[in-house]
């Protein structure tokens, strides 16, 4: 991670506008992450309800 942002500074001083794009690249990798994470322990723990949110989130997704 150290080096990811090290190369993130040495982009930002160069080229503020890629900087960003890898910053907002980097942030949905992170929210991605935390995302499957804790799908996966609403999955072990309260699979009924996982199974709710899946189907909320479908029928949202469906919606816009």
């Amino acid at each position: 991670m150290a080096e990811v942002a090290m190369s993130g500074y040495a982009v930002a001083a160069k080229k503020p506008r890629k900087a960003v794009g890898l910053i907002e690249r980097l942030w949905a990798r992170i929210e991605a992450a935390q995302m499957a994470k804790a799908q996966r322990y609403f999955e072990q723990h309260y699979p009924s309800l996982a199974r709710e949110l899946v189907a909320m989130h479908k029928a949202d997704k469906s919606a816009n």
